[in-house]
């Protein structure tokens, strides 16, 4: 898949997500860069979750503000080797998986950190 095809892929997907449920997502940018792991190089980053706290009264999407990351690189570097990689299936779970760290770090919750730490 093409970066430009992917992009288009991921905002077509991104706005099928209920409005809801992206409180506190100031968007989902698209990087050609692929983003390896720092210590094992064989191993890559898909997506990335940048939450950044303001000051506020209470926690919330008020004063939690989310941006979405996704890395078209680490899509094709891991697909290089696979004809039959899932393009669109990894794209929905990539983002998805990003939007339930937002959600989890509004609530304070740890779960999917602590996943993603043991993977």
């Amino acid at each position: 898949m093409k970066f430009e095809e992917f992009e288009a892929e991921a905002h077509r997907m991104w706005s099928e997500i209920p409005a809801e449920y992206k409180k506190g997502i100031d968007g989902l940018v698209v990087k050609r860069e692929a983003k390896a792991h720092a210590e094992h190089e064989d191993y890559f980053t898909m997506g990335m979750c940048f939450t950044e706290p303001y000051p506020g009264g209470y926690g919330g999407p008020e004063s939690n503000r989310s941006i979405l990351a996704l890395y078209y690189g680490s899509f094709a570097a891991v697909a290089e080797d696979d004809p039959d990689f899932p393009w669109e299936e990894e794209l929905w779970e990539t983002i998805t998986h990003e939007l339930r760290h937002h959600l989890e770090f509004l609530v304070e919750d740890e779960t999917l950190e602590k996943v993603d730490y043991a993977q």
